[in-house]
């Protein structure tokens, strides 16, 4: 029966052989690096012969593994004080920022931030422009048949004016939304 110490310096050899092929196949030349290998600790075995070790590799020239530093970590120097990581934690760009631009909204009297427009009315908007375009896919056949024209919606009570006399005119049966502009 293998002891632990064999074991786990033939599965490191292994380790090792199959981190050459993949890096041979890979078409690296040089030896990858890690930035930072902490040697393992104690707890783990050693071989006693630093012969043994070479014996088991299958050339002299094979280079080093990855897996010769057996943990990698990053570590501080120092620890953080309390009143440092309280300040870090608890900094100005992380508080809650007071808005002074709120306004409610004119059409629905929600509470919205000035010069954007409001989320509810947006969705308002975005369902209106959604039956102007169905309306258009109608009248056109399709989105390919469309002529490329500037498009004028005209709602319920509005006539075209002398500039609207060579664009496609989309007529809507209802009273003009006071936030869908002329």
């Amino acid at each position: 029966m293998m002891n632990l110490a064999t074991l786990v310096q033939s599965l490191r050899c292994s380790f090792l052989h199959i981190e050459s092929r993949l890096l041979q196949a890979a078409g690296f030349e040089t030896q990858l690096a890690p930035a930072l290998s902490v040697n393992g600790s104690s707890i783990l075995p050693q071989l006693n012969n630093e012969q043994e070790f070479e014996e088991q590799l299958e050339g002299p020239d094979q280079p080093s593994g990855f897996l010769d530093g057996i943990l990698w970590m990053a570590a501080p120097k120092k620890r953080r004080t309390i009143e440092v990581n309280r300040t870090r934690r608890r900094s100005e760009s992380k508080l809650l920022k007071l808005k002074t631009n709120i306004e409610p909204c004119p059409e629905c009297g929600h509470l919205k931030q000035k010069h954007i427009l409001c989320g509810f009315c947006y969705v308002k908007v975005c369902k209106e422009t959604a039956k102007i375009r169905q309306q258009i896919k109608e009248m056109e056949g399709g989105p390919f048949g469309a002529p490329t024209v500037e498009t004028v919606v005209l709602y319920e009570g509005e006539m075209p004016s002398a500039q609207d006399k060579d664009k496609r005119i989309i007529e809507r049966p209802r009273k003009r939304p006071a936030w869908f502009n002329v």
